[in-house]
């Protein structure tokens, strides 16, 4: 699927931002039931991913809007 995308930076902003079926973007993102299990694991993937796409680091116009779909994808792991 990455061959896709020009990098993996565009398919995770992708998959955050544009793509709204949840089964899609979890298997894009790598989300198993283990993150939904386990806190340490959520956040661990979390920060991996924020790491590439936080606006500070990437230039990529949907940056802002893809960390927001992020933390609102692990605060629901979280809960």
């Amino acid at each position: 699927m990455i061959e896709f995308f020009k990098s993996e930076i565009d398919m995770i902003i992708f998959a955050l931002t544009e793509i709204e079926c949840p089964r899609t973007t979890q298997k894009l993102l790598g989300i198993t039931k283990k993150h939904y299990q386990y806190e340490r694991l959520a956040k661990k993937w979390r920060d991996e991913i924020l790491i590439k796409i936080h606006p500070d680091r990437c230039r990529h116009k949907d940056a802002s809007e893809a960390c927001s779909a992020l933390n609102e994808i692990h605060k629901r792991m979280t809960l």
